[in-house]
């Protein structure tokens, strides 16, 4: 686990830091500089592109890391990268070309934003395929900071600029690809200070074997893909069809404040996936365990500390925001994404150990099982609850998902999760929500907020050191106090 605490610790602080700028972004500078139906706009553009992303990357992320120890070489890796470009050539073609041909059948606010949807989608595919390779070389904290608070940083910028200035909103709309472009641009040039941006194409490599295993993975993880984007991120665009952009807008907000608690998975699982993929092919399950445990343990103690923190201060965070009052119904969808998000933290890389293995295809059933359901559950709640009912549709399909991944590796693997800790940690949990409710709301929100952080906050992480609910935990305590000693 060394490599993977070094380089996950450091690019969580790089998440965080991002987080505290999406934080303002998404408590001071969008409520500021844009009504509930702008921002319901602009973060439908956002989430369409990225949807789209996931449904025509042709399962290039998982083949950047599944099939890298097969290419690797001192000579350009037989032309890896370069295989990889053509899977990204291949993906914008495709949809390019459907857009073409089914255009008139689809939803009035998809078409009136193609363009600024298109240039964003390639990025994103782009960018993410960058990402995904780099992870190889264990390096992940630049491009975290391309991907992550560049993105912040710049999203948050051209906002100012359009709340001060005389740009129009249409005209706004078109930064969004101008900062995601941006990030993929960097991320070519870092690939290229790593010595790593070997584009060739060796074609002699790709042996039929070879190729048929990669197309076979490929299409599997297309369709793996589209299941996945169905069961779990279909909530905005669904939103925004059955009901409007300024709903959107409000569950936007929420959906940014529940998703704080997925700040530390990304890193973690990042540095993870070449790792597991390594230890599967040797057959190496006992390290596959001790992974898996690890980051679920860990990530569990994270997101109910995030958690905790939110919940506990839910309604002092919409008093501080400006017109908070407007977006204070989406505190429901808070809670049930926050719920949603803490068991997909718990069951940690399962999804990683299937697709990494010879069993890579029941990824596949799972997803395409639970995108029915979850359609059918956004379909049949939202118009009954509006924005309640497509959070609770999200939570029964990332619940449901994780309980299929969790048995299948148990019982492929004879390997799960749960450990004893994980229920000390709840129980930590539970107690200091009801000892917030007996705590008082100072008159000041702010002093209230940091008040509550502190006290709540310092009892759950003393809790987790005295009863050593994480050794990872205790380890980097430990370190810290040396380092204060020798100072």
């Amino acid at each position: 686990m060394g490599i993977i605490v070094r380089q996950s610790l450091k690019a969580s602080i790089v998440g965080y830091v991002a987080a505290i700028i999406g934080v303002i972004n998404t408590f001071f500078i969008y409520t500021l500089c844009f009504t509930e139906s702008q921002l319901g706009q602009i973060r439908f553009v956002q989430d369409t592109a990225i949807l789209l992303a996931g449904l025509f990357s042709l399962g290039v992320y998982n083949i950047a890391v599944r099939f890298f120890p097969d290419f690797k070489s001192e000579n350009k890796h037989n032309g890896f990268l370069g295989l990889l470009f053509l899977f990204f050539l291949g993906g914008v073609s495709l949809f390019t070309i459907l857009y073409g041909l089914i255009n008139q059948s689809l939803p009035v606010e998809f078409n009136e934003n193609i363009k600024v949807i298109w240039l964003t989608f390639s990025s994103v595919i782009l960018a993410k395929i960058l990402f995904h390779y780099t992870s190889n070389f264990g390096r992940i904290v630049v491009p975290s900071i391309l991907n992550n608070l560049f993105v912040k940083i710049g999203l948050s910028l051209i906002a100012l600029y359009f709340f001060y200035t005389q740009l129009s909103f249409s005209d706004l709309l078109y930064g969004i690809p101008i900062i995601y472009g941006s990030a993929a641009i960097g991320l070519i040039l870092y690939v290229g200070y790593i010595k790593q941006l070997k584009v060739s194409f060796q074609f002699s490599f790709l042996t039929k074997t070879r190729l048929k295993q990669i197309l076979t993975y490929a299409g599997f993880g297309i369709l793996g893909t589209i299941g996945s984007s169905l069961a779990t991120r279909l909530d905005i665009f669904m939103v925004t069809d059955i009901l409007d952009y300024a709903r959107t807008g409000v569950y936007a907000i929420a959906f940014n404040i529940a998703n704080l608690l997925m700040v530390p998975t990304a890193a973690i699982f990042a540095i993870s996936g070449p790792i597991i993929a390594g230890a599967l092919k040797k057959n190496d399950l006992n390290h596959v365990e001790e992974i898996y445990k690890k980051s679920g343990l860990n990530l569990f103690i994270l997101g109910c500390l995030i958690m905790i923190l939110i919940w506990c201060n839910i309604d002092v965070i919409f008093d501080i925001i400006p017109n908070g009052e407007r977006y204070k119904s989406g505190k429901i969808v808070i809670l049930l994404l926050g719920i949603a998000k803490l068991f997909d933290m718990l069951t940690s890389i399962n999804e990683y150990i299937i697709a990494y293995s010879k069993h890579f295809r029941y990824n596949l059933y799972f997803l395409l099982i639970l995108a029915v359901v979850n359609v059918v559950a956004n379909l049949t709640l939202i118009p009954q609850f509006e924005l309640a009912g497509a959070a609770l549709a999200t939570l029964i399909s990332i619940v449901l998902y994780n309980v299929f991944k969790t048995y299948f590796v148990y019982y492929k693997f004879k390997i799960h999760p749960f450990q004893r800790e994980i229920g000390y940690t709840f129980l930590i949990s539970v107690f200091i929500v009801c000892l917030n409710m007996i705590l008082p709301d100072l008159a000041n929100s702010w002093l209230s907020l940091i008040f509550k952080t502190i006290i709540l906050g310092g009892i759950f992480i003393v809790g987790v050191l005295v009863f050593k609910l994480s050794a990872e935990a205790n380890n980097i305590w430990d370190q810290l106090k040396k380092k204060l000693i020798n100072k």
